[in-house]
């Protein structure tokens, strides 16, 4: 059996619900008692406390609290409207994606970090098509709308996004479109992803344009093949290779994979074959191009639970971190990457001896 990373348990804070990363040290975005947006910060020992940002913003609660993986602004979602909050200036944002009462934003990512545009993508009830909007937060106002698709709208370079569209004959079509929705012409990165017919979850966070690197799965094959996905800033240099030695032994790997907000940092789930235990198992990678495909081994990191919070934490004490709050049993729980990989290391250096 692997050994595994142990974590550091606190009594819960006093929030709502929702755990999310935040690129402040010692610091992560949640919801006070009453469903508004709030700051969980820790000091050297443990929990600091819960700190609201605004005590009347948003009017009525919310019920998640979300944020960007190379940004630091907090939003959540109701329905129609998208509810956002600058946790250092304290602007906020409010946008009604759609009048119709049926179109709900059921996706939403920040673009182009620093104009603070936004992208919600909006959908009636299924089967309905979707379609995406890009907002101005500064002035809450909608620059412009896409057509309407069956797929998904992922964030890319300079303002630009990816279309992954689902066709009659059940394939994924790849498109690069610009900051208006309009198709670029195709380069090697699109090609190839068509060729190998690669999705990426879209609600989770797959991707991080920083490090210019996105993890998919596809079944083209026969089988789901998991794939490392890293382009150069001129678009020529594309690498798309498969995972392999990272892989858990005798596991299934969620494609659920959320990055850091330093984008050093990757988290997913695994589910263990013929267990009796059905809990899925936390599972965390650090990213580096020293490891095959970019990937390090995974650190294990016990069993969780479907609907457990969790958020990536740089803390100025315990280094990097993963924290995970468990609402049934009532605990928080942190865990110390920097450990992590002292654990890999001390398995590596056990084989080799």
């Amino acid at each position: 059996m692997p050994k595994r990373l142990k974590s550091q348990q606190f009594p819960p804070p006093p929030n709502k619900g929702g755990l999310a990363s935040l690129g402040i040290e010692n610091t992560i975005a949640t919801l006070d008692e009453n469903g508004k947006y709030a700051l969980l910060e820790f000091d050297d020992k443990t929990i600091a406390g819960v700190s609201t940002l605004q005590s009347g913003w948003p009017a009525n609660p919310i019920s998640t609290v979300c944020s960007g993986v190379e940004t630091n602004y907090i939003w959540g979602i109701r329905n129609r409207g998208f509810y956002g909050i600058n946790p250092q200036t304290l602007k906020t944002s409010h946008i009604i994606s759609s009048y119709d009462p049926n179109g709900m934003i059921r996706n939403a990512f920040p673009m182009g970090y620093e104009k603070q545009y936004f992208v919600l993508e909006v959908a009636g009830p299924y089967p309905s098509p979707s379609y995406a909007i890009l907002c101005d937060l500064n002035t809450d106002s909608i620059l412009s709308e896409s057509r309407e698709y069956y797929g998904y709208i992922l964030p890319f370079e300079k303002d630009q996004f990816l279309l992954c569209e689902f066709t009659d004959k059940k394939k994924l079509k790849w498109q690069h479109l610009d900051n208006t929705f309009n198709k670029i012409k195709s380069n090697k990165l699109i090609n190839k992803m068509n060729a190998l017919q690669i999705n990426v979850w879209p609600s989770a966070r797959a991707y991080h344009l920083e490090k210019r690197r996105i993890f998919g799965v596809s079944s083209l094959l026969g089988k789901l093949v998991y794939y490392s996905i890293h382009w150069d800033d001129q678009m020529e240099e594309i690498k798309v290779e498969p995972l392999v030695l990272q892989l858990p032994k005798k596991a299934n790997l969620s494609d659920r994979f959320i990055f850091s907000p330093c984008g050093q940092w990757l988290k997913t789930t695994i589910s263990w074959q013929n267990s009796l235990l059905d809990f899925p198992e936390l599972v965390i990678y650090k990213v580096n191009d020293i490891f095959p495909q970019g990937l390090s081994p995974p650190i294990y990191c016990g069993y969780t639970k479907k609907m457990s919070s969790g958020a990536f934490m740089q803390h100025d004490s315990w280094g990097p971190c993963y924290v995970e709050q468990d609402f049934d049993n009532k605990k928080l729980f942190v865990y110390k990457l920097n450990e992590g990989m002292q654990i890999l290391a001390s398995e590596a250096a056990g084989r080799l001896s």
